[in-house]
Protein backbone atom coordinates (compact mmCIF):
# COMPACT_ATOMS: atom_id res chain seq x y z
CA UNK A 1 0.00 0.00 0.00
CA UNK A 2 3.16 2.06 -0.29
CA UNK A 3 2.92 3.37 3.02
CA UNK A 4 -0.51 4.47 3.39
CA UNK A 5 -2.94 3.72 6.51
CA UNK A 6 -5.00 0.80 5.70
CA UNK A 7 -6.87 0.53 8.63
CA UNK A 8 -6.69 2.19 12.40
CA UNK A 9 -8.93 1.61 15.21
CA UNK A 10 -10.88 4.07 17.96
CA UNK A 11 -8.31 3.87 20.23
CA UNK A 12 -5.67 5.08 17.65
CA UNK A 13 -8.21 8.40 16.84
CA UNK A 14 -8.53 8.87 20.18
CA UNK A 15 -4.81 9.24 20.61
CA UNK A 16 -4.44 11.17 17.78
CA UNK A 17 -7.16 13.23 17.74
CA UNK A 18 -8.70 12.99 14.42
CA UNK A 19 -9.79 10.18 12.18
CA UNK A 20 -7.11 9.69 8.88
CA UNK A 21 -8.36 9.42 5.50
CA UNK A 22 -8.00 5.33 5.10
CA UNK A 23 -5.85 4.82 1.72
CA UNK A 24 -4.64 8.56 1.91
CA UNK A 25 -2.73 9.36 4.90
CA UNK A 26 0.83 8.20 5.40
CA UNK A 27 2.37 6.27 7.51
CA UNK A 28 0.92 7.06 11.04
CA UNK A 29 -1.82 9.36 11.56
CA UNK A 30 -0.62 11.49 14.60
CA UNK A 31 -0.58 15.12 13.47
CA UNK A 32 2.66 16.12 14.22
CA UNK A 33 6.11 13.87 15.73
CA UNK A 34 8.62 15.33 17.62
CA UNK A 35 12.05 13.82 18.55
CA UNK A 36 12.15 13.78 22.49
CA UNK A 37 14.65 16.70 22.13
CA UNK A 38 11.63 18.65 20.80
CA UNK A 39 12.74 19.20 17.43
CA UNK A 40 10.44 18.24 15.08
CA UNK A 41 10.52 15.04 13.04
CA UNK A 42 10.15 14.77 9.74
CA UNK A 43 7.10 12.13 8.59
CA UNK A 44 9.86 10.02 6.70
CA UNK A 45 11.87 9.81 10.23
CA UNK A 46 8.74 8.64 11.73
CA UNK A 47 9.96 4.86 13.60
CA UNK A 48 6.66 3.23 11.17
CA UNK A 49 8.26 4.93 8.03
CA UNK A 50 11.67 3.74 8.92
CA UNK A 51 10.59 -0.01 9.70
CA UNK A 52 9.22 0.22 6.47
CA UNK A 53 11.67 1.71 4.21
CA UNK A 54 14.69 -0.35 6.03
CA UNK A 55 12.87 -3.75 6.77
CA UNK A 56 14.05 -3.13 10.45
CA UNK A 57 12.77 -3.58 14.28
CA UNK A 58 12.33 0.37 15.43
CA UNK A 59 10.43 -0.96 18.61
CA UNK A 60 12.64 1.20 21.04
CA UNK A 61 12.67 4.17 18.71
CA UNK A 62 10.59 6.80 20.27
CA UNK A 63 8.76 9.96 19.04
CA UNK A 64 6.19 12.22 20.57
CA UNK A 65 3.02 12.17 19.12
CA UNK A 66 1.14 16.01 18.99
CA UNK A 67 -2.11 15.80 18.09
CA UNK A 68 -4.14 18.92 16.42
CA UNK A 69 -5.48 20.97 19.68
CA UNK A 70 -1.51 20.61 20.53
CA UNK A 71 -1.72 18.19 23.18
CA UNK A 72 1.56 15.47 23.02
Amino acid sequence: EQGRITFFNEAAAELWGHRPVVGRDLWCGSWKLRHLDGRDMAHGECPMAVALRESRDVSWDQAIAERPDGEL
